[in-house]
């Protein structure tokens, strides 16, 4: 098993532990569908909380970071250039306007969509589209739509 792997089932368990994920249905899609896939890039708050510093998978802690229950800004006031700039030149202000969802919130509102084999979702709001991977393994990939109106969070790369 990957660390990835690891890292997954470690996370499908605590958010089983912790009530929030009550299904064999979605508890597979949690321990299947890597996170680390649509989250190779976010901010961190630095230690004082008052800046964003950029995090990717060259950071040796980046894969765990992924795996926290723990939401990660993907964009920093509507501007896709923040990240590079903050990878580039250090730590940044500014607010966060997309993030990968806390895995439990996620998980949370999965379960209370109660859905069921068969069953169509359309989503707005892709992000990074870890959330539509999740919809996509419980109802098959041909049952969920997916639309965002910033093509700068969901392009390839970033």
């Amino acid at each position: 098993m990957t660390d990835a792997a690891h890292l997954r089932a470690a996370m499908t368990t605590e958010l089983a532990l912790g009530g929030r994920l009550t299904t064999k249905q979605w508890a597979s899609a949690f321990s299947t569908v890597p996170r680390d896939e649509f989250l190779h890039r976010f901010f961190a708050l630095t230690d004082d909380g008052t800046t964003y510093e950029a995090v990717d998978d060259s950071r040796s802690e980046w894969l765990d970071m992924v795996y926290r229950d723990a939401v990660w800004p993907t964009q920093l006031d509507g501007d896709p250039t923040a990240w590079q700039r903050a990878h580039d030149t250090g730590p940044i202000s500014g607010e966060p306007t997309c993030s990968s969802t806390q895995p439990s919130l996620m998980a949370s509102m999965l379960e209370a969509l109660d859905t069921e084999p068969g069953q169509r979702v359309l989503e707005i709001g892709t992000g990074t589209g870890y959330n539509a991977a999740l919809l996509a393994h419980r109802l098959g990939d041909t049952n969920v739509t997916t639309v965002d109106v910033d093509a700068d969070l969901y392009r390839p790369g970033a």
